[in-house]
């Protein structure tokens, strides 16, 4: 992940807001108006080198999220090693300066100076065409389980936790061992289906997707790291293992790695007095009762929605569908019930990394069929409301003569059968001589309105210049006295290996044609009623050309 956050770290046409959440959506597809609430960092992002300083000589340590709580962080801190940005945040909820109005050790030591505790939250409005809901899953908490010991005794712990375990990065720089005593595990057992498949602890009734393979792989990796005299258990109902390879990668575990898989549903989870090991009692598939020690437990918990989605989701006003999940169309899997507004990932329903992405691929896909991604109507000053043409058709006349000074040479070339010749008065001279008005009018407009800016440069660059006028003038005088006007060499041509000149000719007959078709557009103009306000929507989507 972290070379993908990089480049979109880096990327021009995307923004990231950190430490911000949704508070309000208004508008409609293709036009939302979304509030943004962003909490005070108090550090100065442009300032903040990432050194960790101020990690550094915070005295203030707290639970470390991110390692599942196995480890300790400081109150200034980065959220993980690979944060895009890289740079670092203070935890106003354990900072002690927050706390008493004393210590300040961070903006004390910070070598740039970048420490502002007089940062303060904000709220801001965003303009955007399509919304994309990628919130995630929350990991479900196994505490309600209270036969597995978990929260009570230090070696049950979630995959979470033993992910973060296994993790170079980790609590313990990727060492396997358990909590209690940092001793290497000889006996492991993973217990499915915790937090899934059930209604009766928890009310999520569906299968999470992912449990059955990340336990494979959590057992498979376990075993690299301690080698294979650790012995590996599966407590399962079904193993589902439906991606491609899946089985497979089932099937090498079970024969090549050893390890093994025991199709049980465990009820509780009993300490052994006197030592940290857990027993485990199940039933077998031919119905024997059998007991077993081991020095770790792993939970494989399920995927939920988190109540901060669910709020989301009311706050963006789309339906909520069975196990909590956003309701979509199997015909529509990415679309929610309100239109612009898509989904991906776990929020869809669960999956796994691979389907996430596709998803994410989807709905970024439909975001962009939607067309224009900001519509708005914007009101002309009164000068303009009073002139013969709208702004709209200005642009449109200039287009239309600026096609034809592209096509000129091509009609040139049809007619007389003469390769790499042009018109010498070419038809962006025509388009000054009959559209001058109309260019002067658009010009003025960009002045007033700066969404046209994309289109002035366009219009300033097809307008010749008095010396243009002058320069195609001379050529037609020299073609009418017989001479032969070269006016540049074609020094790419592939078919060959000498440059070939480009020689002006005498195409009036062209040119009368052209300010035919122009003067029969300004008087079709001419005649239009005057438009009061124009969409800029109609330009976005271009149906104006």
């Amino acid at each position: 992940m972290s070379p993908k956050l990089v480049e979109v770290g880096r990327h021009l046409n995307i923004q990231i807001h950190t430490l911000a959440e949704v508070k309000d959506v208004k508008g409609e597809a293709g036009n939302f108006q979304a509030t943004i609430f962003q909490r005070a960092r108090y550090i100065d992002m442009e300032k903040c080198i990432a050194c960790g300083t101020c990690a550094e000589k915070c005295p203030r340590k707290v639970a470390d999220e991110y390692n599942a709580g196995l480890g300790k962080r400081k109150a200034a801190y980065v959220k993980f090693p690979q944060a895009v940005p890289l740079k670092y945040v203070i935890d106003k909820d354990h900072c002690i300066y927050f706390e008493k109005g004393k210590c300040r050790a961070c903006e004390k030591f910070c070598p740039t100076k970048a420490v502002n505790f007089d940062d303060t939250d904000r709220e801001f409005t965003l303009e955007v065409g399509s919304i994309i809901l990628a919130p995630g899953f929350e990991p479900f908490d196994p505490k309600v389980y209270d036969t597995y010991y978990y929260a009570k005794h230090p070696n049950v712990i979630t995959s979470m936790e033993f992910e973060r375990i296994l993790s170079s990065s980790g609590p313990f720089e990727g060492h396997l061992v358990r909590p209690s005593d940092r001793e290497e595990p000889k006996k492991i057992a993973w217990l499915q289906c915790v937090g899934s498949r059930d209604i009766h602890r928890c009310d999520n009734g569906y299968c999470s997707a992912v449990c059955c393979m990340y336990a494979i792989k959590e057992a498979v990796i376990a075993k690299e790291h301690a080698g294979h005299d650790l012995d590996t258990a599966i407590f399962f109902m079904d193993m589902r293992t439906p991606g491609k390879d899946f089985d497979k990668y089932y099937e090498r575990a079970q024969h090549e790695r050893g390890v093994r898989f025991i199709r049980s549903r465990v009820h509780s989870v009993e300490p052994v007095p006197g030592t940290d090991d857990l027993s485990i009692q199940y039933v077998t598939e031919d119905g024997r009762i059998v007991e077993e020690v081991f020095n770790l437990v792993v939970l494989s918990i399920g995927l939920q929605i988190s109540k901060d989605t669910l709020k989301l989701a009311e706050t963006l006003s789309i339906d909520i569908g069975d196990g909590r999940f956003a309701a979509t169309s199997p015909f529509e899997p990415v679309q929610t019930s309100r239109a612009g507004v898509y989904v991906c990932g776990a929020f869809q329903s669960p999956k796994d990394i691979p389907l996430s992405v596709m998803e994410a691929s989807a709905a970024a896909a439909e975001s962009a069929a939607l067309g224009s991604l900001i519509r708005r109507t914007v009101t002309y000053p009164e000068w303009w409301l009073a002139a013969p043409l709208p702004a709209v058709f200005a642009l449109l006349a200039l287009e239309f003569a600026a096609r034809i000074a592209r096509n000129t040479q091509l009609i040139l070339q049809e007619e007389t059968g003469i390769p790499h010749v042009v018109d010498p008065w070419g038809g962006s001279y025509l388009m000054e001589r009959l559209t001058h008005d109309l260019a002067q009018k658009a010009r003025e407009l960009m002045r007033e309105v700066e969404d046209l800016g994309g289109m002035a440069k366009a219009i300033e660059s097809g307008v010749p210049k008095l010396r243009i006028e002058e320069t195609a003038a001379r050529r037609q005088a020299m073609i009418d006295r017989g001479e032969e006007v070269i006016v540049g060499v074609n020094r790419y041509r592939p078919e060959t290996e000498e440059p070939v000149p480009i020689r002006a000719i005498d195409n009036r007959a062209v040119r009368a044609a052209q300010i035919e078709r122009l003067r029969a557009l300004r008087a079709w103009i001419d005649s239009l009623p005057k438009v009061p306000h124009v969409p800029l929507e109609a330009l976005d989507r271009g149906e104006l050309y």
